[in-house]
């Protein structure tokens, strides 16, 4: 278990590394303004065990087996690259080096897939985690504002990015995302939103 410990942590510090904003940006982590967690930074989810029981079934794998399980089923699994797991809260948190593999194992089906690699209670599921960036905007009505949902699959046609959900809260235009890498894309940028134009904090 030692050498388990310390390929977790050398592996998490290359990839935070990795994945460090190399400037200054504000992002919301879960509608708090809080300071980012160490590892908030790099592509992961997290994994909720039902029962004790689930927490221990996971122990009793090695570092290198958990890895091996997920590999197995192919892609995006083979993305994994650390699961490290906390018995006392009965989580798993687990990291990849693609924040597209992630946004694919954030998906719902997913939470059944993981339960059924390591035969866990069917209630496990991935926690679904949203980053939010606030948009300023110029020369946008409230009217299309409040419908900013619908407008999600043109934005991120026209400008690459990855938004999950997108609504108008207290005059606010926020963007959702499920990845801190993929919301820092839209973090301080300019961006044209059919004609008006918008800038990202």
């Amino acid at each position: 278990m030692e050498r388990d410990q310390i390929l977790i942590l050398t592996t998490l510090q290359t990839l935070q590394e990795h994945f460090a904003p190399k400037e200054s940006v504000h992002v919301e982590v879960r509608k708090k303004k809080d300071r980012v967690p160490q590892h908030e930074h790099i592509p992961h989810f997290r994994f909720v065990l039902e029962k004790e029981e689930d927490a221990q079934r996971m122990d009793n794998y090695s570092h290198d087996e958990l890895l091996n399980v997920f590999h197995k089923k192919g892609y995006p699994f083979t993305e994994v690259v650390v699961c490290r797991l906390n018995k006392v809260m009965k989580v798993m948190d687990v990291y990849s080096w693609s924040a597209e593999a992630v946004d694919i194992m954030l998906q719902s089906w997913t939470s059944t897939a993981i339960a059924g690699m390591f035969d866990l209670s069917q209630h496990c599921h991935v926690k679904k985690e949203r980053y939010w960036v606030w948009v300023h905007t110029v020369f946008f009505s409230n009217e299309d504002l409040k419908k900013a949902q619908t407008f999600v699959p043109k934005w991120n046609a026209s400008l690459g990015l990855h938004i999950i959900e997108a609504k108008w809260d207290d005059n606010k235009l926020l963007w959702g995302f499920n990845t801190i890498p993929h919301a820092r894309q839209a973090a301080y940028r300019m961006f044209d939103l059919s004609g008006a134009f918008g800038w990202g904090e």
